[in-house]
């Protein structure tokens, strides 16, 4: 597994060498390099990263303003200078990583893009999805959406998937389906590479993404279970090989770093949709600014004025968007209904967004009377009486000033 080390040791050793030597260890790693990363990892002027590259016997790749060595020259120079490959002697740089004996560059060179057919397989069954991805192994690229329930297969032909899938579903199954053809796109698939490189390949970008993803982990799990991580991590680093471009002389792990970025905050699109996210997004920032100016607990934030900070007139809007917030589950940052213990207990009254811990029937049934309440606000439109329970406990609402109105559309709601 390539490592990187930044201890001091390593650094103290690396920087005793002479600049012939720096460079070297830079460059052959074979990943690629532009001149100011190249003179910046090596500890050396432009200027004399210049001077070398004009005078070294040593087969150089340049594409554009990027320079790389191949896998030979990685292992000559490795066996030359009696280094062991797989330890890192650059700081701030990992080792060389080679896997089935080539490195991460001349193996996805090798292994180039192709024109691929896109089929998005809808179904109302999702076992009929599965069938179809396991049907389809071997024959087409397949990615399976649970959100969404839909397969998408990846393609060089939509007659030759459509003649296998007419042959292994029987007619029920196939009728069932609903396909959409899309345009034509560049893919690789993952069948193309030596099983060694891509085991390497994955495992150490796993961990690499892991990394990457540190400060996106909060809204991650809002919509992955920690048990689905890994394999939500692994997918995307597959989709991101399938969509590299070889031919761009720029790391993997660069083009990677930036594709992980954009991906947390699609899941919160996928499940909810675009509308929701944003509201989703913006309460938790409201909720936790107001909390910060107004010197108090998040949970103690008023939620109409969370809602005249996200300008939203429309208290009908503002609270059916909250209604499918709490329905759905994500809004993990918002609060809840502060319950009281027991019927003699009385409790100040704080905002409807609690995140105290609960057993899982408490939280259930809090989930389930916040949002009756809030579709009996919606249905009597009596929004004063909303404000009024949000103040308050609910297991006080027989001793407070609120409209029959409201209390018939609650107990309507509370029955469903």
């Amino acid at each position: 597994m390539p490592e990187i080390c930044n201890n001091k040791t390593i650094r103290k050793n690396f920087l005793a060498k002479d600049a012939n030597f720096r460079i070297n260890a830079v460059i052959h790693s074979g990943q690629w390099y532009t001149l100011n990363k190249w003179a910046k990892l090596a500890h050396v002027e432009e200027q004399e990263l210049k001077h070398f590259l004009e005078t070294t016997d040593i087969p150089v790749i340049q594409e554009k303003t990027s320079y790389r060595v191949d896998t030979e020259e990685v292992f000559r120079w490795y066996n030359e200078n009696d280094l062991d490959i797989e330890r890192a002697i650059v700081p701030n740089d990992f080792s060389p990583r080679i896997w089935g004996g080539k490195t991460e560059t001349d193996a996805l060179l090798e292994t180039p893009q192709h024109i691929s057919n896109i089929l998005l397989i809808y179904c109302t069954d999702t076992n009929v999805l599965h069938k179809i991805k396991h049907t389809l192994k071997g024959y087409a690229w397949c990615v399976y959406n649970d959100v969404r329930k839909v397969l998408k297969v990846y393609t060089t032909s939509f007659t030759y998937v459509e003649q296998i899938l007419a042959t292994q579903l029987n007619k029920q199954e196939y009728e069932s389906l609903i396909i959409h053809y899309t345009t034509q796109r560049k893919w690789r698939s993952l069948s193309d590479f030596d099983e060694e490189f891509l085991g390497g390949f994955l495992m150490f970008y796993s961990n690499f993404s892991k990394q990457c993803l540190k400060p996106y982990i909060d809204t991650i799990v809002t919509y992955i279970p920690y048990n689905d991580l890994e394999s939500q991590i692994r997918e995307w680093v597959m989709v991101a090989l399938n969509k590299f471009d070889e031919k761009e002389p720029v790391p993997f792990s660069a083009y990677l770093n930036n594709f992980l970025r954009f991906r947390p905050y699609e899941l919160g699109t996928d499940m909810l949709g675009e509308e929701l996210t944003v509201f989703q997004r913006e309460h938790s920032r409201q909720a936790k600014a107001l909390a910060t100016e107004l010197h108090i607990n998040i949970d103690e934030v008023d939620e109409n004025v969370i809602r005249e900070r996200m300008g939203y007139d429309d208290k009908n809007k503002y609270f059916l968007l909250l209604e499918q917030t709490i329905e759905f589950n994500t809004l993990k940052k918002a609060h809840s209904l502060n319950w009281a213990d027991d019927k003699n207990t009385e409790k100040q009254g704080t905002s409807m967004f609690t995140k105290k811990e609960k057993t899982g029937y408490d939280r259930e049934r809090q989930t389930s009377i916040s949002r009756a309440i809030i579709r009996a606000t919606l249905t009597s439109k009596k929004y004063d009486d909303f404000d009024t329970l949000l103040q308050n406990n609910f297991e006080a609402i027989k001793y407070l000033n609120i409209s029959n109105e409201f209390k018939q559309a609650l107990m309507a709601e509370l029955q469903k």
